[in-house]
């Protein structure tokens, strides 16, 4: 969405179930393993002028799953400046 001409926020939300059916033939399990992932993303991108952008985005996310020790939460800042030739 552009908030200006200048500035530009950005989000992003997604969730996704995994399913791992199984041995695949190399691997010896009998484990089922089903994980639901979710990610949440919100971001700002200013550009002052034609060639040049910055942006920070912060990312927040976790995975939840019926195999122990596999569950995990996290949270990200990025940051990037970029400058075309």
């Amino acid at each position: 969405y552009a908030l200006t001409s200048k500035v530009i926020l950005q989000s992003d939300l997604s969730f996704e179930t995994r399913d791992f059916r199984g041995d695949p033939g190399f691997v010896v399990t009998n484990a089922h393993r089903q994980d639901d992932v979710r990610i949440g993303r919100i971001g700002v991108t200013y550009t002052p002028r034609q060639n040049i952008s910055l942006s920070l985005s912060f990312e927040a996310g976790d995975r939840r799953s019926n195999t122990l020790l596999n569950d995990y939460d996290y949270r990200s800042w990025f940051g990037t400046i970029r400058i075309g030739f």
